[in-house]
């Protein structure tokens, strides 16, 4: 199996390896914050080449055990074992796209942590403000699921029989989503890859267009409702989403700190016979200072190529190993001891 899914440090892993691992990553993010009830974590399947594993609707904080695992397959979301009656994740075609059109992608969590949802409803762009974020890139981009209802690409957008839930419930949806994860984020780019998928079909599985491995961004927000994290392994996706809130937390904290103490400008025109403003808004006088592109790129290699993402993962599955709330009934030798 991939080094990749937990760390550069380890040379092989089991599935029971890989299912700890994944209840550990529930338990850390619920303890962290960045999981509620209603989010969760996935891994891609490293012995199978189209399917994952993900928890069905079971809080994360009360995951203990294999039975509460399901494997999926990428193809259209359903699960491998069509003899389950378990209530399912109902945004898992999520994952399943991610999985699809990235392949060095092999773990995925969705979040609705309170600490990046301002940013997913005030237009205010999500920006690296340390460097443990600095895997945000210049911003994290923001997707409205209303694109998608209102493309007309859809099966029933417009119709009045369609639920505008804001939930990714259908593999279409999910496909939409996937693609902001490229820089090439635009419907047209939906319909070449849905073309691309028929030709591909009938040709034997032979794509013209060259398969991207990886997408260009880690995080991408999600309007009014949370925001999502592409990553290469377990550990790393645990590191970005839990640093994502952290850096929302201290984002928001030093605009609110800067407007307070610096005050702000009123912008907008005044009609000659007096009035209101027109177009009116506050400008703060000093801007939050961020990471640049460089400052963002340096201090994620770094990171990521220290074991930096080791030494947190070691800290938060200690915290969660010793509090009684969380249960992990899946044991293996890799997770008996530290590395």
């Amino acid at each position: 199996m991939s080094s990749g899914y937990f760390g550069a440090h380890r040379t092989r892993l089991s599935l029971d390896d890989l299912h700890a691992g994944l209840i550990t990553a529930n338990h850390i993010l619920h303890h962290q914050s960045v999981l509620d009830a209603y989010s969760h974590i996935s891994v891609r399947n490293p012995d199978s080449t189209d399917t994952f594993f993900l928890a069905d609707a079971t809080p994360p904080s009360v995951i203990s055990s294999l039975s509460d695992i399901i494997e999926f397959k990428f193809e259209d979301g359903s699960p491998l074992d069509t003899t389950l009656s378990l209530p399912s994740v109902s945004e898992r075609w999520i994952d399943s796209e991610l999985y699809k059109r990235f392949p060095g992608v092999n773990c995925v969590v969705h979040s609705h942590s309170t600490d990046v949802l301002p940013f997913c409803t005030a237009k205010v762009p999500l920006k690296p403000v340390i460097p443990s974020a600095g895997f945000l890139g210049s911003e994290a981009p923001a997707w409205d699921i209303a694109s998608a209802y209102s493309s007309g690409i859809f099966p029933g957008s417009g119709s009045s029989g369609e639920k505008h839930d804001r939930l990714v419930r259908s593999q279409n949806l999910g496909a939409a989503f996937a693609i902001k994860f490229s820089k090439t984020s635009t419907s047209t780019g939906f319909i070449y890859s849905k073309l691309s998928e028929s030709v591909s079909s009938v040709t034997g599985g032979h794509k013209d267009k060259e398969e991207q491995a990886e997408p260009d961004y880690a995080v991408i927000l999600m309007r009014g409702h949370g925001f999502t994290v592409a990553a290469r392994g377990i550990e790393e996706a645990v590191y970005m989403a839990i640093y994502t809130a952290i850096n929302a937390r201290v984002q928001r904290e030093a605009l609110q700190m800067s407007e307070s103490y610096f005050g702000g400008t009123i912008e907008g025109s005044v009609p000659e016979k007096g009035g209101s403003i027109k177009g009116g808004k506050t400008k703060i006088t000093e801007e939050v200072q961020t990471l640049n592109a460089k400052e963002a790129r340096d201090a994620w290699e770094t990171r990521r190529e220290n074991g930096w993402l080791d030494r947190g993962w070691l800290e938060w599955k200690r915290a969660v190993e010793k509090n009684p709330l969380y249960e992990n009934q899946v044991r293996s030798d890799e997770w008996q001891h530290d590395p």
